[in-house]
């Protein structure tokens, strides 16, 4: 198997990961979340993914609540020319595994079920239950947006089509 390597997130990798995600989401024209990182305002893990020492994926994870209880993947992608290796795979289960050692309950992840149909089948053989997400905000209106979760504890609490928006203010219990 070839050497995969998770390097977190600092600012000497910084313009790779953006490369990456700006490759994997053009639609995306925020960086929010990763000045957010920098400025330690979100506790969140992001890492750059080299395969045999070149950048080819990037992930990450955010804690939702505050409460060591939801975690949420995001900016997870693989590019183009390193997809079908199992990079995204071992990706995803090296998050499951940090998330899980910190004693999160839950890793999640959103994702749009039309635009990254793709990432779909990967989320269907490594979380344990998927959601149709339709609260009433932007995301939920478009009707294209699934929560996958993956139980990390003997709870197995679904998401229950809360708000996404962290802004939001909510109960999440």
């Amino acid at each position: 198997m070839k050497h995969l390597e998770f390097v977190k997130l600092n600012k000497d990798n910084f313009e790779k990961v953006l490369t990456i995600k700006h490759l994997a989401f053009p639609e995306s024209n925020s960086d929010d979340d990763y000045v957010k990182y920098f400025a330690n305002e979100v506790k969140a893990n992001y890492y750059l993914i080299e395969f045999n020492g070149d950048p080819c994926a990037t992930i990450g994870w955010y804690d939702f609540d505050g409460q060591k209880r939801n975690a949420f993947v995001g900016w997870f992608a693989v590019l183009p020319e390193y997809q079908n290796k199992k990079i995204g795979t071992r990706a995803l289960n090296y998050i499951v595994d940090e998330v899980k050692s910190l004693g999160y309950q839950y890793l999640r992840v959103y994702t749009d079920k039309v635009v990254n149909y793709i990432s779909t089948k990967l989320y269907d053989k490594i979380f344990d239950i998927k959601e149709n997400y339709t609260y009433p905000d932007e995301i939920g209106k478009t009707n294209n947006f699934i929560v996958y979760t993956k139980f990390l504890t003997d709870k197995q609490e679904r998401w229950n089509n809360k708000p996404l928006n962290e802004d939001d203010n909510y109960d999440l219990d």
